[in-house]
């Protein structure tokens, strides 16, 4: 017996959700399985990831973090720092510049040229002790 409409169905016709609640073909169309666990939950419980992967939100907030800039929701292996935010690859390649420097990821409308203003500064010190020695 399905679970959600009440039908009366062969057994081998139904599906287990992750709850354990049994429902027939047709109920099986508003269910989704979440690729990471393998389990049945009602599709207005699963998220769609930045990676194409759908899953539940047990599985999402254990193994991915969400973009502090698209808001995709990034596997944890994939999620990068820039500046302090969490954010993916895209976004950081986007609103970021990579200081040539020192290595930080500066937000581009914090960066003038290819220095975030701690290497610019301890740069022009540099320049006016050589000029103060010359």
């Amino acid at each position: 017996c399905c679970e959600d409409c009440d039908d009366t169905v062969l057994i081998d016709r139904c599906s287990t959700t992750h709850d354990y609640r049994t429902v027939c073909g047709d109920c099986r169309d508003n269910y989704t399985l979440c690729e990471d666990c393998d389990e049945l939950f009602p599709t207005d419980e699963i998220t769609a990831t930045e990676n194409d992967r759908y899953v539940c939100e047990s599985c999402l907030s254990a193994g991915y973090t969400e973009c502090d800039k698209c808001g995709g929701h990034i596997p944890d292996g994939d999620i990068v720092e820039a500046d302090g935010d969490q954010v993916c690859e895209h976004c950081r390649d986007l609103h970021y510049t990579n200081c040539d420097d020192c290595g930080k990821w500066i937000p581009n409308d914090e960066i003038t040229g290819s220095l975030c203003d701690e290497c610019e500064s301890k740069k022009e010190e540099g320049e006016e002790h050589e000029l103060a020695v010359a």
